[in-house]
C-alpha cells in the first residue's frame, strides 16, 4: 500500500457554494500523493451532500462531522489528529489553489531537511480592487521579528508543515479565535526554520464573509490580547513588534469606543518605542473622539487603495 505523503485539511463551515472550488482546486493538483480531509464544523446547509458526491468519484476525499466550535482551530486540530500523511497543508473552504502549489512546496521541503514549513505568494481576488500579489517577503533570522509584527502569512491555505513539528509545538489553540494560524507560525518559527516559493500558488478570495465586522470587534480584542499576554516575554526582545501589537489593540479599542483603554494602550507602546510617529500620532488622535477617529481611518484606508492601483499600472 502507497504511503500518503500530503494530508490537506480543509475546516469548513455552511460554505458548499464555496467549498465546491476548494475541492477541484484539489482534485486539479499536479502532485496526486495526498489525502484530502474535509473536518465539517457543524454545517446545517448542503456540504454534507456536496461532499459526499465528491466522495462517490474521489476515494481519497474523508468527511468529519462535529459539532460546531465557531473558529478554525478546533476543526484543523481535528484533521492533524486524523492525517496520515508526512506533511499537512491547510485550504481554507473559500480559497483555491493553482495547479502545481503542491507539487512545488513538496519539492521545497524535499530538498531542504532543514526547513520545517513553507508558504507561498498569495493572489488576493476582491470585487472591490483588482487583483493584487501578497508576500510573506521575509525567511531566515528576520522572520520570527517580522513574523511578532504582524501575521506575514495572509492565509493558512498557503502554508505546509512537517507532521512532526505539530508533536512537538502543539496543535492550534481553540482558545483563539481569528489569530489561530499567527499564533501557530510564531511557535514553529521560535524553534525551526521557514522558507516560500516566490511566486503565487494561491488564490485568496476577499469577501464579505472573511471580514472582520463591528459587530465583532470585541472578540477579535479579546483575541489579541490573549495573543499579545501569551507572547508577551517574546514581544519583549523586540520592541518595534511590542509598540506595533499594542498600538493595534489601541485602534481597535478606538473603532469599538473604548477611548480610555485605547490610551492605555497608545501609552504602554509608548513605553517601548517613544519615537514611534504612528503611535504618538494615534494617541494624539485620540482625545479628539472617536467621530474624528474614525474619519482619519477612512481617509487613510482610501489613500492606501489609491497607492495599491497605481502600484498595479
Amino acid at each position: 500500500m502507497k504511503t500518503i505523503k500530503v494530508s490537506i485539511i480543509i475546516p469548513t463551515y455552511n460554505c458548499s457554494s464555496l467549498l465546491e472550488r476548494a475541492i477541484k482546486s484539489v482534485l486539479a493538483q499536479t502532485y496526486e500523493n495526498w489525502e484530502l480531509i474535509i473536518v465539517d464544523d457543524g454545517s446545517t446547509d448542503g456540504t454534507k451532500d456536496l461532499v459526499a458526491n465528491f466522495r462517490k468519484i474521489e476515494p481519497r476525499i474523508k468527511y468529519i462531522w462535529q459539532n460546531n466550535s465557531g473558529a478554525p482551530a478546533r476543526p484543523r486540530n481535528t484533521g492533524i489528529k486524523s492525517a496520515s500523511g508526512e506533511y499537512i497543508a491547510f485550504l481554507d473552504h473559500d480559497d483555491e489553489w493553482l495547479p502545481n502549489k503542491l507539487e512545488k512546496q513538496v519539492a521545497l521541503l524535499e530538498n531542504s531537511p532543514e526547513i520545517a514549513f513553507v508558504s507561498c505568494n498569495v493572489i488576493v481576488v476582491s470585487p472591490k480592487r483588482s487583483e493584487f500579489i501578497s508576500s510573506p517577503k521575509y525567511k531566515g533570522e528576520n522572520f520570527l521579528k517580522k513574523m511578532l509584527e504582524k501575521n506575514l502569512i495572509l492565509t493558512a491555505s498557503s502554508v505546509v508543515v512537517r507532521r512532526e513539528i505539530f508533536d512537538k509545538v502543539g496543535l492550534f489553540d481553540e482558545t483563539l479565535k481569528f489569530a489561530d494560524d499567527w499564533d501557530m507560525w510564531v511557535r514553529i518559527a521560535l524553534k525551526y526554520k521557514f522558507d516560500y516559493i516566490d511566486e503565487p500558488l494561491v488564490k485568496y478570495f476577499w469577501h464579505g464573509k472573511n471580514r472582520i465586522i463591528k459587530t465583532n470587534i470585541s472578540e477579535r480584542i479579546q483575541d489579541y490580547e490573549y495573543f499579545i499576554y501569551k507572547h508577551w516575554v517574546l514581544l519583549e526582545r523586540f520592541p518595534k513588534a511590542m509598540d506595533v501589537n499594542l498600538r493595534y489593540l489601541g485602534l481597535l479599542n478606538m473603532q469599538n469606543s473604548n477611548i480610555r483603554k485605547a490610551r492605555q494602550y497608545f501609552r504602554l507602546a509608548l513605553t517601548y518605542t517613544p519615537w514611534s510617529v504612528r503611535t504618538l500620532i494615534n494617541f494624539a488622535l485620540s482625545y479628539f473622539g472617536s467621530d474624528i477617529y474614525d474619519f482619519a481611518l477612512r481617509f487613510k484606508r482610501r489613500v492606501e487603495s489609491l497607492v495599491d492601483r497605481n502600484k498595479l499600472r
